[in-house]
Formats: C-alpha cells, structure tokens, sequence
C-alpha cells in the first residue's frame, strides 16, 4: 500500500482510506483483512468467504505448567475454574448493564412523533459513555455489544417508538460476552481443540486458555476449527454464554441463583465461535426442488442435468422426510404447558412463593424445546445440504408455502440455515412458490410452464392407486 490508497491483494482494486497511527491504511469500509492481514475488498471477500458460527461447550481451563507444578494439578485446575467464573461474572454482568443503558440512551434520543411517518433513527455515539459505565470491558467487547443492542433496538423501533404496541428491549442477566476475534487463537493437540482467550479491558487483563469438547456430536463444529487451524480460516468473534444444565452433567461448569431465594441450579458454559471459513468450489449442474408437504416435514427430488433439457418430459423420483416425532414433540410441549397453565389460574389461589417457583419450573421445558427445535433445524438443512452436494447440484429451489404438517414450526429458521449451508457450499438458493416436488404417494403436481419435472411415484405408490382406481371404475359399472 502506498500513499492513501486502499489496494486488494486479489483485485487490486483501489480505494482512497485514512492513514492510521501506524502509517498504514484504515480498512475501508466493507473490506477485510485475511489470515496474511492482507486488504481484500468486499467483492473479493463475499466470493471466497462465508460466516459461519459453531457452539461448543468449554471443558475447561488449563491451568499454567507451571503453576500446575507449583500447587499440584488438581489445585491448578480448581484455581483456574475460580478465576473464569469470576472472570465471566463480570463480564456478563457490565454486559447486561451496558446493553439497558445504550436502549435507554436510544430511546432519549428519539424525537417527538410529529407527522404521519418515522422519522430516520438519531445518530447517537454511546462508546465514550459505555467504556465509562464498564471499564472492565475490552474495546472489542463494547464495539460488538453496541452494533448489536443497536441492530436489535433498530428491529423493534416501530412497534416500540411509534406504535407504542411493545415494550423496549430488554436485557436479563447473563447478557452474553462478546471478544473480538483478532487476538483469539485456536490450537489442537491430538484431536483436543483448545481456545486463548483475552477477558477485561489493557488494565485488567487475563488470559485463558480453554478445553473444548470433543466428539462426534461436534465434528462440525470440530471441522470448521481446523480451517482455522490449517489457515484457511479466520475467526471473527467469540461469544461466551450460559445454557442451564443437569448437575449430574459432565463438567457442569458453574451454577447459578436468580434472586428471591431461589434455589442454585447448575449451567454450563458454551463458546460460540464466529468464523470465515472459504467456499468450496465444485463442478456442478442440475437443480434440487425441495418443498414442505402436508403429510411429511420435507420433500425432495432432482434433475440431473437441467442444461437443453425440457424438464416437463423428464421424470423425477420424490423422496420424503417425515420427521414424525416433531409433531410428538410439538404436541406435548403444547400439552404440557396448558396443563401448567390450569393450574395456575386465579381461582386456585395458590400463594405467590408457589405460583413463582411453578412458574420458574416451566423455564427449562421451553429452553429444552427450543433447543430441540434448533437441533433439529441444522440437522434437517445439513441433511439437504449434503443430499445437494452428493448429487452435485448447482441450484436448490425451495418452496415452503404448505405448513400444515406441523403447528409452531420455526420455518423461516429452516430456510435461513438450509440457505447459508448451501452458500456456504458454492450452490446457489432460490425460493419459489411453484416448486414442482410433491409428497410421495399424493397427487402428482402438473409440469408447470416454468420448466418443473413430472413426478413418479414408487411402485407402491402406483400399484396402491391403480387398485383405486379399479374400486372406483368398479362402483360406477354397478
């Protein structure tokens, strides 16, 4: 770089920028540094890179050689867990207080309503005041709070300033600990992952060196480490939160009392790493049509190659995934929260002490139900993402206009986790409404004049409707 320019490694695009201390040139905005902290424009950097995140939970901290020597490795151990905790306590703690302060501050900013439109949202600069408000927070750390208490308060200013129709946002404890991925390292050592992690701001400064878990249930997540490992990955960021756990856990990790004398509960510490990883690139053709259906979750078919080939006269085999035991799942949370809820109506006049802790026992069965519903997102969208990248596909048309299946889907987080896997894979997502796949053993779908293949059924399938239709043909003949 030379002058005030901004050049691309790969493009060599130029882009005026400002000088830094240094004498080097400020990334311009929507530009990166890669693995080198080389330059990469936006352009470059979309084509090569994808964000993904990864939640693993931490085993815990390695203590120092040293120190392990000094007082025995059980005591360095039991030191070290000492110290996290104390060391998260008080950054979940200046978390939740920065991210309600930066609302409230938001909200003052607000100008009266006037006119019959929302004004543009004021500019309003909060990091002198939130570094003054929680000094032992990085400079990362309240950076990526801030852009994130601010995209939420953008989310919600309609409905919060205008239409009054809800409340602002707010933060409960433990509001989750944001570090920067520029001076976070990832190590491995003999297939055990290991993170170094920097917690407080230049004065107050400690540095841990954390355990990661293992194992085939994280071997995605394990996988997109060694990206990192090997270079060809970057981490951007590393969120650290608190998930409710049994104490009879593994490596439980801490616990937690909420106020009002309830009683201690253990939780565990999770590690939600933010990372680039690079796009794979891949001979591909054909499309993927996967489509929701009213007796099964999903339903897929493909054509193997869409180049001169007149979809309407070509025949494509629908293979269905039924995912039955969402609808249990779906059906007994329903079931088991009604339940609770007639217990708790007025006229049983049940004291407060009992309608609190009734109330705080109905917690872990919606986390535990979220959490189920999360899982089995990914896994479903990894399923077809797999099933796309086997057959080697270049598009996948998604259509999920029929969600009768099951009620209280989390739909839109489906299509946003398939689409990001398939990005991440180099094969493009579209969505449609006439997505031609049908369930296996319906009616099938007209070849539509978009260019749809003509579906076939299984022999069953074929065999269970020619008999049909010889009852039928048979009742009319009477």
């Amino acid at each position: 770089m030379a002058g005030r320019f901004a050049v691309c490694s790969r493009c060599k695009a130029r882009v005026s920028g400002a000088s830094m201390a240094d004498g080097s040139v400020r990334a311009p905005r929507g530009w990166k540094r890669d693995q080198s902290d080389a330059l990469v424009c936006a352009k470059c950097w979309r084509t090569a890179f994808v964000l993904r995140a990864v939640t693993i939970p931490v085993s815990g901290p390695i203590p120092e050689a040293s120190r392990a020597e000094e007082i025995g490795g059980h005591a360095a151990i039991e030191e070290s867990w000492r110290a996290l905790r104390a060391a998260l306590r008080s950054g979940w703690g200046a978390c939740t207080r920065v991210a309600n302060w930066a609302v409230r501050e938001l909200a003052k900013s607000e100008p009266p309503r006037t006119g019959d439109r929302l004004g543009p949202r004021p500019h309003a600069y909060l990091y002198p005041g939130a570094r003054s408000l929680a000094p032992e927070l990085g400079t990362a750390s309240v950076v990526a709070l801030l852009h994130a208490v601010e995209g939420k308060y953008g989310k919600e200013r309609f409905d919060a300033i205008w239409l009054c129709a809800r409340s602002l946002p707010s933060y409960r404890y433990p509001t989750p600990l944001p570090i920067g991925g520029r001076n976070v390292t990832v190590a491995e050592n003999a297939g055990v992952f290991s993170i170094a992690v920097p917690f407080g701001a230049d004065d107050s400064l400690q540095r841990f060196a954390l355990r990661l878990r293992g194992g085939h249930n994280y071997a995605r997540a394990l996988a997109a480490l060694r990206h990192v490992v090997s270079g060809a990955g970057k981490i951007a960021e590393v969120v650290f939160l608190e998930q409710d756990a049994q104490a009879s856990d593994h490596r439980a990790g801490a616990e937690r009392r909420d106020p009002g004398g309830a009683p201690r509960r253990a939780t565990r510490i999770m590690a939600k790493i933010v990372l680039w990883l690079p796009v794979q690139t891949r001979d591909r053709s054909g499309v993927l049509y996967v489509r929701t259906a009213k007796d099964a979750l999903l339903t897929w078919c493909s054509v193997a190659d869409t180049k001169g080939a007149e979809l309407g006269d070509e025949a494509a085999t629908v293979y269905p995934y039924n995912a039955d035991h969402v609808r249990r799942w779906v059906a007994e949370h329903r079931s088991r929260l009604q339940r609770a809820s007639d217990d708790l109506k007025r006229e049983k006049r049940w004291p407060k002490a009992v309608r609190e802790a009734q109330v705080a026992a109905r917690e872990p069965w919606v986390e535990k139900f979220h959490r189920r519903m999360d899982s089995l997102t990914h896994e479903a969208s990894a399923m077809i993402a797999r099933i796309a990248d086997g057959r080697k596909v270049a598009t996948v048309i998604y259509d999920d206009s029929e969600r009768r299946y099951v009620d209280s889907f989390p739909w839109h987080a489906l299509k946003t986790k398939m689409q990001y896997k398939l990005e991440g894979l180099g094969i493009e997502f579209r969505e449609s409404t006439t997505c031609p796949t049908d369930v296996a053993g319906a009616t099938p779908a007209e070849p539509s004049t978009s260019g749809g293949p003509r579906l076939e059924r299984s022999g069953s399938a074929r065999r269970s409707r020619g008999a049909s239709g010889s009852a039928k043909a048979t009742r009319t003949r009477s």
